[in-house]
């Protein structure tokens, strides 16, 4: 069974991990609460269906090791059983898409600053560790539990990619892959039409996220489409040719990015 439609509440994983219950969903699998029955810790949980095909935990367990540390999440453990990939993380609290609906979509100005400020240092760190993450969006950043309320921490690497040789230094080439990395809504016009990404895409998704809280929707949300191939065409030729006057209509001159 997969674990979308598979009860694994109670479950122990491991001999070690018990689950608590789910917390989140993603296109991989589902997210839970978990306990250390040995000592009661909490943490999070990533549940991914054992295939070939699919290896998005895997991927982010070996980023999530090699960025440790500056408000990432800490890894505990990562492993496999005859059905399933298993992830085992910090556990965060609400993410910025979360508090955000919570808000009635009502960020003041200076929190959605302040949210700039903090993505902005967490893609300094990750991308001078020669990563870019590919899927900059409000669900991929989530405020921290207790004392840790006031930071941002970054979520899910698993579209997460090396754009530099850490040894040479050498930039990944420029090429057309034909298919989109991340999520089309906030992918500027080079994912939508498949190029490899780069630092600028990492940045020109946050601001789409920035503009997102401001203006509480985009103009190509909800676009039509008969495939998904055709919305993401449509939504390409709207990005490329929409002018700067269009989208920071109505808003305080001093954000222009």
């Amino acid at each position: 069974m997969n674990p979308k439609s598979e009860s694994l509440i109670n479950q122990i994983f491991f001999e070690k991990y018990k689950i608590i219950k789910k917390i989140g969903q993603g296109s991989f699998g589902r997210i839970y609460s978990c306990q250390n029955i040995t000592n009661n810790e909490l943490f999070a949980m990533k549940v991914e269906q054992n295939s070939i095909h699919n290896n998005i935990l895997e991927t982010e367990s070996k980023y999530l090791l090699y960025l440790k540390g500056f408000e990432i999440p800490e890894i505990q453990f990562f492993g496999h059983t005859e059905r399933y990939h298993i992830l085992i993380e910090t556990l965060l609290d609400k993410s910025l898409e979360n508090l955000y609906s919570e808000s009635h979509g009502n960020f003041n100005l200076k929190d959605i600053c302040m949210i700039g400020i903090q993505v902005l240092y967490r893609l300094e760190f990750i991308h001078n560790k020669y990563i870019i993450h590919r899927d900059i969006k409000p669900d991929n950043f989530v405020i921290g539990k207790n004392n840790n309320r006031k930071i941002i921490y970054m979520i899910d690497f698993g579209l997460a990619k090396k754009y530099r040789n850490p040894k040479t230094l050498v930039h990944i080439p420029f090429k057309i892959t034909k298919r989109l990395t991340g999520t089309a809504r906030y992918a500027f016009v080079n994912a939508l039409k498949g190029g490899e990404q780069s630092r600028k895409d990492d940045f020109e998704s946050l601001s789409y996220m920035l503009l997102y809280f401001l203006r509480g929707g985009f103009p190509w949300q909800g676009i039509p489409g008969m495939t998904k191939g055709e919305k993401y065409k449509k939504m390409y030729y709207m990005k490329k040719n929409i002018g700067a006057e269009k989208l920071y209509e109505n808003l305080p001159q001093d954000i222009y990015i």
